[in-house]
């Protein structure tokens, strides 16, 4: 389950998360329906909370699938016992169920910065795809970023720099500096900018699709 979650933190689900909150908008214009859904009349406030909603649920309902049933698989498979990590140190049960919970967290804040990100590509076009695009090169673009030392502390900054963060809830002591006080700080303060703009710019958008 551990595995998995390193294994897909970089790029599967940020595809998932890209994917609900990017597709939401962009889909009612390649419908022709937006401009109907918004003479019924819907207030755009309204519309765009009520896609937040649904793409954030969809989101939580993906993150919590996700390990709990490779959690199951890996448990038929090869036992329930505690979790030992690379340094041979164990966390039994319920521990790691509490530190799981705190994994997940941890990613639903992280990731939030992807949804602000490709909800707001998907307000600023009709194309679902290229919302849902747009998000992920920007955060594979943040990863190369991320990968050139010369940057120095800049790379901080970057959106996913702080993915991995997660792993700290692993440790026999969890720290959650880099968790609360940088990654999920600085995912938030990205996410919030991206949604105030996705807005302030749908509420004065001409809706022509």
């Amino acid at each position: 389950m551990i595995f998995t979650l390193f294994a897909s933190t970089s790029f599967l689900l940020i595809v998932i998360v890209a994917l609900f909150a990017g597709d939401t908008v962009p889909s009612e214009a390649t419908w022709a329906s937006l401009r109907y859904l918004l003479a019924a009349p819907v207030r755009r406030e309204r519309l765009l909370r009520q896609k937040l909603v649904v793409a954030a649920l969809s989101s939580v309902v993906a993150l919590v699938f996700l390990p709990t049933w490779t959690l199951i698989v890996g448990g038929i498979a090869y036992g329930w016992g505690p979790y030992v990590g690379p340094t041979g140190n164990q966390i039994g049960w319920p521990e790691f169920a509490w530190r799981l919970l705190i994994i997940v967290g941890y990613l639903l804040l992280e990731l939030s910065v992807v949804a602000a990100f490709a909800f707001m590509l998907g307000v600023l076009t009709d194309a679902p795809l290229a919302a849902v695009g747009g998000a992920v090169l920007l955060m594979i673009l943040c990863a190369i970023l991320d990968s050139i030392t010369a940057l120095g502390n800049i790379r901080e900054g970057l959106p996913g720099h702080y993915a991995y963060a997660w792993a700290d809830a692993l440790a026999p002591s969890i720290d959650y500096s880099d968790m609360t006080i940088t990654g999920a700080l600085w995912s938030i303060g990205y996410a919030i900018i991206a949604l105030w703009f996705a807005v302030w710019h749908f509420l004065r958008k001409d809706i022509t699709s």
